[in-house]
């Protein structure tokens, strides 16, 4: 289903806005009615089987405004190819051999808190009167 609702995207039947088509998680699971969890399990697995491709990673601006990442359906042509049909990635999958997932990258990975824990007090419970 989430497959579909991105095709809705596409402007039009030729899909002219292939590899700038956009909907986010979070809207994504709206529509569906599902957790957003399933729906990022569902992205994963089109991208796993060649449906779609991210051209471009969502983002969050330093105002604060989110932007969710940017697709192409690999079922159609990009509009600024000659070529007369899209890369159909999916039809050269195989079980075992997915294509790479596109995944943001820490935040944070070399930091002062790179692969610690961010505080002692981690995997407690409640506050101790030394905590206040």
């Amino acid at each position: 289903m989430t497959y579909i609702h991105l095709r809705f995207e596409g402007r039009d039947r030729q899909c002219s806005n292939n590899g700038k088509i956009q909907l986010s998680v979070r809207q994504a699971a709206e529509r569906l009615g599902i957790r957003p969890n399933a729906a990022a399990g569902a992205f994963h697995e089109l991208q796993q089987k060649g449906f779609i491709v991210v051209t471009v990673l969502g983002a969050l601006g330093v105002t604060g405004e989110a932007r969710g990442p940017s697709y192409e359906l690999t079922e159609y042509r990009m509009p600024q190819t000659t070529e007369m049909t899209g890369r159909r990635l999916y039809k050269a999958w195989k079980p075992g051999a997915d294509y790479e997932v596109a995944r943001h990258p820490s935040n944070n990975p070399t930091g002062s808190n790179g692969n610690r824990n961010p505080s002692r007090k981690a995997g407690r419970s409640c506050l101790e009167k030394s905590d206040v």
